[in-house]
């Protein structure tokens, strides 16, 4: 999911799109309307940027909430199976349904699960929001599109009555790299043995991503998780002021195939991995295009099983905005292919 695809139009020139997602743009495109939801397992962002690229809200919720009971493991302690919905009012539906305890997930944490719908009244005046640009919006590879989008949607929370502030995230850099580390190593644990007689069924990608877990040591894997500790009580204590934070989930669009492989990606302005390797709650929302068409997002994020706080936000923003319901024209433009904006208000209404 880390990818794109080429779509050729008619003889017009290759355009970008999100692979990994392509389902999301079927569902949402599905006999030229809108359909509800998806779901997808994310170890480190494949629920945040497929939804960023393709324009729609992705939700990774806390670990440990959603069971993953069946689901083969990529990163045993950063996989998450969150919602992929036009709104954040479809998501908050549907986590309701996801979430709860099931014993036969050691990682599942049994807490009771609140009514997400009923937090979201429209409003975030009175919440206080902190915003990241240091990482993200001042990331050198960042579009001046997304800055830009970015401005907007922070002015917008200004404007609503929340109390906005800057902070910055300590030890960036550290925390992606873990969650790297994390995740080679857990998933060449589980896939070693089927690679190494399976080495094509797993992709071009993927199986040169998942071996690299094989030169990482069992020191590696150790240092990480002693990092791990120590920055959920970084993190945590930054964000004890908060409702929540608010940062680009992408620098960019939808990266082009060619030359797209696994190494040129991660050079590429995604910001999602450091809330997988925290396990905490966090929302791509989408907040409008790139110079070229693009969609593009923001994360909102929360602390740890304050999911009702991340919709509330991201409800109040779309129900304000309509971002999220607007199709890249390149996507429109394909023949026989529309979107009923009655029809995706009402969903994200919630009549």
């Amino acid at each position: 999911s880390f990818g794109v695809l080429t779509l050729i139009m008619g003889g017009e020139q290759p355009q970008p799109v999100p692979h990994g997602v392509v389902e999301a743009l079927i569902a949402l495109a599905r006999d030229g309307d809108t359909v509800d939801w998806g779901r997808r397992l994310t170890p480190g962002g494949t629920v945040r940027i497929p939804a960023a690229f393709c324009g729609i809200t992705g939700m990774k919720q806390t670990h440990g909430l959603v069971p993953k009971a069946g689901c083969a493991p990529l990163g045993y302690s950063l996989d998450h199976i969150g919602p992929m919905t036009r709104s954040a009012r479809d998501a908050a539906a549907m986590l309701q349904v996801m979430a709860g305890y099931d014993a036969a997930d050691a990682t599942c944490v049994d807490v009771e699960v609140p009514d997400y719908l009923a937090a979201l009244d429209g409003s975030v005046a009175g919440m206080r929001i902190g915003v990241e640009r240091a990482h993200h919006t001042g990331d050198p590879r960042t579009e001046a599109s997304a800055v830009r989008a970015f401005d907007a949607a922070v002015s917008w929370f200004e404007k609503a009555g929340a109390t906005v502030e800057e902070v910055e995230l300590p030890y960036y850099d550290e925390m992606r790299f873990a969650n790297t580390v994390t995740m080679r190593s857990e998933s060449n644990s589980y896939h070693a043995m089927d690679l190494a007689v399976q080495w094509e069924a797993f992709g071009e990608h993927t199986n040169k991503a998942v071996s690299q877990g094989t030169y990482l040591s069992a020191a590696d894997y150790v240092q990480a998780q002693r990092f791990r500790s120590f920055i959920r009580a970084k993190v945590a204590e930054l964000m004890a002021p908060y409702d929540a934070l608010i940062m680009l989930t992408a620098g960019c669009g939808a990266p082009r195939l060619r030359g797209l492989g696994v190494q040129s990606f991660m050079q590429w302005p995604v910001f999602s991995a450091p809330w997988n390797l925290l396990g905490l709650p966090a929302m791509a929302t989408p907040i409008g295009f790139t110079d070229d068409g693009l969609p593009l997002s923001m994360q909102i994020v929360g602390k740890a099983f304050d999911e009702a706080s991340v919709f509330k936000a991201g409800d109040a923003f779309q129900r304000a905005t309509d971002h999220h319901l607007q199709l890249p024209a390149m996507v429109s433009s394909i023949r026989g292919l529309r979107v009923s904006s009655s029809r995706a208000c009402t969903r994200a209404s919630g009549v």
